[in-house]
């Protein structure tokens, strides 16, 4: 009995030391992941903000050149030249939301594309369990030190039984 004990002692020491290893493995993975979302995010918000300003400034050009005009032109009409300004304005408008649909279908096709590598970080079970699953299935603990770590998890409430299906 105290060779069993003294056993399985040394194993929950030996999977505490796995798991500190596999934890900062696993913190780093997610860090980088988390990193190049952030730069991509980033990178998009600054491209539709130039591409939001650049159509800003286009607006006001266009309606400088029409005041330009009116002056320069006695023959417009006041409802002419209204109706330049309305016409670029709705053009503007337009021109706008075509920006705002661009910018959130990028956004959502890189938050589509990361999703599934952040699922890996979130799906109820420890990253860093996964890993000594996956040390298990490369062969380098055994089989019964890898039944004693489940079994250790399940007796102290870290899974339940229902997560131990995705292990495998």
């Amino acid at each position: 009995m105290q060779k069993t004990s003294l056993m399985f002692g040394l194993i929950v020491i030996f999977f505490i030391g796995m798991i500190s290893i596999v934890t900062a493995d696993s913190d780093e993975q997610y860090l980088e992941i988390k990193k190049i979302y952030d730069d991509q995010r980033w990178d998009l918000e600054k491209e539709f903000k130039e591409k939001f300003k650049e159509s800003s400034n286009f607006f006001k050009d266009q309606k400088q050149a029409i005041q330009e005009k009116s002056k320069s032109d006695p023959t417009l009409t006041a409802e002419q030249i209204n109706q330049m300004l309305r016409d670029v304005f709705y053009e503007f408008v337009d021109r706008q939301e075509e920006i705002k649909t661009e910018y959130k279908s990028k956004v959502d096709a890189l938050d589509a594309m990361f999703e599934k590598k952040f699922e890996e970080f979130d799906d109820g079970i420890p990253l860093w369990i996964k890993k000594v699953t996956e040390l298990r299935n490369e062969g380098k603990i055994s089989d019964s030190e890898y039944v004693n770590f489940l079994s250790f998890l399940l007796s102290n409430g870290i899974i339940v039984d229902e997560q131990l299906r995705f292990l495998s």
